[in-house]
């Protein structure tokens, strides 16, 4: 999945969550929100996701379009 890092839309953000596998609660964890209601108003288009906060969950969740996680090797 290739996902715009700037302005991505609502839909975006849902399809990239449900992506990984993850709820609104477990993404709010994940870049350190102290709420899940923010990430539902990101889903919802009530607010604007900053652009540090998208790239820091497509990078942890291994969906950045340029970067990925460093693996341990084993």
């Amino acid at each position: 999945m290739r996902v715009k890092l700037l302005d991505p839309s609502p839909e975006m953000i849902r399809k990239a969550r449900e992506a990984a596998g993850l709820r609104q609660q477990e993404a709010a964890e994940l870049v350190h929100l102290s709420a899940f209601q923010r990430w539902s108003e990101y889903e919802r288009g009530v607010q604007p996701i900053d652009t540090a906060r998208w790239s820091l969950f497509l990078l942890l969740t291994g969906q950045h379009p340029k970067y990925f996680p460093l693996r341990e090797k084993p």
